[in-house]
């Protein structure tokens, strides 16, 4: 069986999470020990599996997890971000 490839481009960096995008807009959000030398528009690869590493430029970077992104529709909402802010 052949391993799924994710090819995109960094299209946000928040912190030490980054968000990846491919040319069908279908996204990754990863988190990762370093954003170090990251920059928006740099190519990301990862194969099979964008949870352990994934190689950005001439780069291998470690990634410390997965986490939930969005789709070709945009971004999803998360539940923290839709709730009325309590007084």
């Amino acid at each position: 069986s052949e391993a799924r490839r994710f090819e995109g481009k960094i299209t946000a960096i928040s912190g030490n999470t980054i968000t990846i995008k491919d040319s069908a807009g279908n996204g990754k959000r990863l988190e990762v020990r370093s954003v170090g030398g990251l920059k928006t528009g740099m190519v990301a690869t990862c194969e099979e599996d964008c949870g352990s590493k994934i190689r950005i430029g001439d780069k291998i970077i470690n990634v410390q997890r997965e986490l939930p992104c969005c789709d070709a529709t945009g971004n999803r909402q998360t539940p923290s971000d839709a709730s009325p802010v309590r007084k």
